[in-house]
């Protein structure tokens, strides 16, 4: 079963790229760390941050699932360096 409530995540790279992605709602933060990391993005030196409002997804414990990240129905997620 692939139904079930979605999150619809517009991921932006720091060379400009988008990329959408679909996570389910249950899937875990990890997932999306994991999937940035995949990209060429490793999580020592990148972080993720939503807009409005303005949270780093980072400090966040990396177990809970996207809905209780607060990223359904639909997120836009920057990954931005580290400082």
């Amino acid at each position: 079963g692939g139904s079930g409530p979605k999150a619809q995540l517009m991921l932006r790279y720091p060379d400009g790229k988008r990329e959408q992605i679909t996570l389910p709602e249950q899937a875990k933060l990890l997932a999306l760390v994991k999937h940035v990391q995949s990209k060429g993005y490793p999580n020592e030196r990148f972080e993720l941050l939503t807009n409005f409002p303005r949270r780093k997804l980072s400090h966040l414990d990396y177990d809970i699932t996207m809905q209780e990240a607060g990223l359904c129905p639909q997120e836009t997620v920057f990954v931005q360096e580290r400082n």
